[in-house]
């Protein structure tokens, strides 16, 4: 009988799982904004892989007047983990509306971007069991109601712009779990607070 101490927390299970799994030798890049899921599936990955294969890659929105600071945590908490890191500021004028879809389009291509100059295999974000059950509720709400087949979740792989495989090994994992994990890393996370403003739908949801 396997002891307690025998026993994968369900983050490392799924990060050891995907390695295994995954072929690609060449950098791993992975997008965090500070937040826990991010957080988490950054440090998961320290103990998973050697830190020196991953590049720990900082979307600074320029929309909250903290997120520069924010970046630097990111920043210094990578550091401090033996990971690259590096901050990707999204330029220019922004949206008057639509913002947060605006705000992760530009995400995307900063993502993009960093990962050809970088040369990277691969950019792992954060996304959880808790993401994938919202947005299968947002997309219900919208279904036309007749039966019609087709309503599915957020993907375990993307392809973005046919140049950035998007890849997400935490669909399987609680927030709940992430979190867990990390406090018994003593590590703290960042608050967003636009998760808990509900002019957007995700948080209502």
């Amino acid at each position: 009988m396997a002891s307690a101490a025998d026993v994968r927390p369900p983050l490392v299970a799924a990060l050891e799982d995907f390695l295994t799994a995954f072929s690609d030798h060449r950098s791993i890049g992975v997008a965090v904004s500070g937040g826990s899921d991010s957080l988490g599936l950054l440090t998961g990955l320290a103990q998973a892989t050697a830190p020196v294969r991953l590049v720990a890659l900082t979307v600074d929105h320029g929309l909250r007047t903290r997120s520069t600071e924010e970046a630097r945590i990111v920043k210094s908490f990578s550091r401090r983990l033996g990971i690259r890191h590096e901050t990707l500021a999204w330029q220019g004028e922004k949206p008057s509306t639509g913002i947060q879809a605006g705000a992760r389009e530009a995400r995307y291509r900063l993502l993009g971007e960093a990962a050809g100059r970088l040369g990277l295999g691969a950019v792992l974000t954060g996304h959880t069991f808790d993401d994938q059950l919202e947005t299968l509720a947002m997309r219900l709400s919208r279904a036309p109601g007749d039966g019609s087949p087709g309503l599915t979740g957020i993907p375990a792989a993307s392809l973005f712009d046919g140049r950035m495989w998007v890849l997400r090994p935490l669909l399987g994992v609680g927030r709940a779990d992430i979190r867990d994990f990390l406090s018994a890393t003593g590590a703290t996370w960042l608050e967003d607070p636009s998760n808990s403003d509900e002019r957007f739908e995700r948080v209502r949801v």
